[in-house]
């Protein structure tokens, strides 16, 4: 099961920071709001050459005997062992069920060459190293399950070998494949039969290698079966009907059901945005990856527009299409290097991006003795004030001394943050460039808990394979295992491990039934809470699903030094309290939002229904005004 809450979609996934998943383009007013509905488009692009030449290792073919048990996200470790160049062991785990998946294969690339691993009965698999250095985790497909395949050399996972030591608990997911039911209607609801549906993407982003089924047909009743990733884009056309356009998105994902409605969509384009990537010295850039994002720009809503992606040639020339008449942000990245974006651009439009080589900052992950964690992913990103911050770039390594490294930065102020399974996410660490001394360290505690039952609120019967999650960890282009997510048992019972200290919020989700957001929950670095049970309503038939949470009805984003109403929920809290859009909030229960921080004023504002908030306020209109103090009461906020 693939759900909305606290997966962003990706075939193999790794739970990262909400920002790791952010918008890596610069952008940093990215919104934020009580009821947070997670969206984010999918990648469209070319197809990759294959690798130079690829060993099928009998010996890395696991045969374990061992029960398929759920999985346990304890920290991967280090041991001795007898492979002399090192050997890598680990689960591939069903993201739904979490047990381990039987016959996946994977696929390592170093300087050229591919080897091979197959995992045993329980998901398990050992990869053992025929060659000393650096093995990118290249392709991880099974039956049944959306494959993990990457452009060459864009995977998020790289594994330095050691001689003689084996790195353990290298657990990695996949998505089951969902059969989603489609449907087809005209402006008035009614079935359109024999349209031509398309998804987009199917041999793109982490599909690059191995697509998927693209093509489908809509039978007399409009109806057709399809997979996909989350939020990826379909688009149906037909002789007698404008194009329509649909996403995989929050209820679709929860639904396993998707509508799509001819019409309102923005104008094809026939023309392609071309261009050139050139390193500092103006030579071509091969292998880099391109993408286009849509703009606002005009008034028009980006969210259906087509957003192709593409990786340049060896004269470092792309082309990206097809494209939608809108004005578009074109973006590359090289490895873990940042991204470097156009102004804006039209189809038909020339662009030439510059990768500069830049600045460096090199760190290990380290636990609260001072011990390497050997396996982690890590986020940097670049500061523009005390509250705006905007996602460079993110890795994920396996390092016996749990080393990382970014490239390619300009001078200014960055905050790296780390998360690993089994271990609390650290906590920022600021970084100013250029910068000298040692390697930055991110230090990874133990965390605390959260454990309790998942029942039907009509039956009070238990929840099976509900997910549970910390709200704020989504996925991002990473494919570590994740840390505060897990699902339910045959009772309905969970427990969440590796928490940071502090308030949290925690998505709960199941297949046909609303959602809850639970928030304001104190966790403890050391201690379970709990236990709690959670009661999710069933969806009624023809409706969608919805998400629940508690706070004062209120979508922010981040400025400077305040947070920023873009709008306000009506019936909410803060609509009684006489909130108004354009007013800023600059503290939160006496503590400013520059001392909590985006996130920590977020959690902060939402808390229990019935609770109440003091919200310090500047007003709309009147910067020179002293601030004006509102006490908010908190409600339940319902939205699909």
């Amino acid at each position: 099961m693939i759900i909305a809450l606290a997966i962003a979609g990706l075939a193999l996934v790794v739970a990262t920071l909400v920002w790791f998943a952010g918008d890596s383009s610069g952008n940093s007013d990215a919104a934020s709001a009580d009821l947070d509905a997670r969206a984010s488009s999918r990648d469209e692009g070319a197809r990759s050459t294959a690798p130079n030449s690829r060993h099928t290792d009998a010996a890395n073919a696991t045969h374990s005997n061992s029960a398929n048990t759920a999985h346990l996200a304890l920290p991967a470790q280090l041991s001795t062992d007898t492979s002399p160049f090192g050997a890598l062991e680990g689960r591939i785990v069903d993201w739904g069920t979490r047990v381990g998946v039987a016959g996946a294969e994977l696929e390592f690339i170093s300087r050229g060459v591919t080897h091979s691993a197959v995992t045993g009965a329980d998901g398990s698999y050992r990869f053992e190293a025929p060659s000393e250095g650096a093995w990118a985790l290249a392709i991880v497909t099974a039956e049944g399950y959306l494959p993990y395949a990457p452009e060459l050399g864009r995977g998020g996972v790289v594994w330095v070998s050691s001689p003689y030591q084996k790195l353990e608990r290298a657990d990695l997911f996949l998505f089951p494949r969902v059969d989603y039911a489609g449907t087809v209607v005209d402006t008035e609801g009614r079935p359109v039969a024999d349209a031509d549906i398309e998804l987009f993407g199917a041999d793109s982003g982490e599909l690059a290698l191995v697509g998927i089924e693209s093509s489908f047909h809509s039978d007399a009743d409009g109806r057709f079966v399809f997979h996909a990733p989350d939020f990826a884009l379909l688009e149906a056309r037909h002789p007698d009907h404008p194009t329509g356009r649909a996403r995989v998105d929050a209820p679709a994902q929860l639904s396993h059901t998707l509508t799509i409605t001819m019409g309102g969509v923005p104008n094809p384009s026939q023309a392609a945005i071309t261009g050139r990537i050139i390193d500092g010295a103006g030579q071509p850039l091969a292998g880099v990856e391109v993408r286009t994002m849509p703009t606002r720009i005009g008034g028009r809503d980006p969210s259906l527009a087509r957003a192709p992606t593409a990786v340049s040639d060896a004269e470092g020339r792309f082309v990206l299409a097809p494209l939608d008449d809108l004005t578009y942000v074109v973006g590359a990245q090289l490895s873990a290097r940042p991204w470097v974006q156009s102004g804006a651009v039209k189809p038909g439009d020339e662009v030439e991006l510059r990768l500069e080589d830049g600045l460096e900052i090199a760190g290990r992950l380290v636990d609260q003795h001072g011990d390497p964690v050997v396996a982690g992913s890590v986020s940097l990103l670049r500061v523009y004030g005390p509250l705006r911050r905007s996602r460079v770039a993110n890795l994920s390594v396996f390092d016996p001394g749990g080393a990382f490294s970014f490239g390619g930065l300009g001078p200014g102020h960055y905050e790296l943050e780390a998360i690993a399974q089994g271990r609390a996410r650290s906590k920022p660490v600021k970084v100013k460039l250029p910068r000298s001394g040692g390697p930055v360290k991110i230090v990874l505690g133990t965390g605390g808990s959260f454990y309790g039952r998942v029942v039907d609120a009509s039956t009070g019967e238990p929840l099976a394979l509900a997910h549970v999650s910390v709200n704020g960890l989504a996925s991002g282009d990473s494919v570590m295992p994740s840390l505060s997510s897990t699902v339910t048992d045959t009772e309905g019972a969970f427990e969440l491990t590796g928490i940071e200290a502090g308030r949290i919020s925690v998505d709960v989700a199941a297949f046909d039934h609303d959602s809850k957001i639970l928030s304001g929950i104190q966790i403890t670095a050391g201690e379970r809470h709990g236990p709690v049970e959670i009661a999710l309503a069933p969806v009624a038939e023809g409706e969608q699903p919805k998400v629940e949470l508690a706070g004062i009805g209120v979508a922010i984003a981040p400025t400077r030094d305040a947070i920023y109403i873009r709008d306000v929920v009506e019936g909410g809290g803060a609509e009684e309290a006489g909130i108004v859009a354009g007013d800023s909030i600059i503290g939160v229960d006496g503590v400013s939002v520059v001392e909590l921080g985006f996130e920590g004023s977020m959690q902060n504002i939402r808390g229990q229904a019935g609770t109440k908030v003091v919200i310090e306020l500047r007003r709309k209109g009147d910067a020179g005004a002293s601030p004006e103090s509102v006490i908010v009461q908190r409600r339940v906020i319902s939205g699909v």
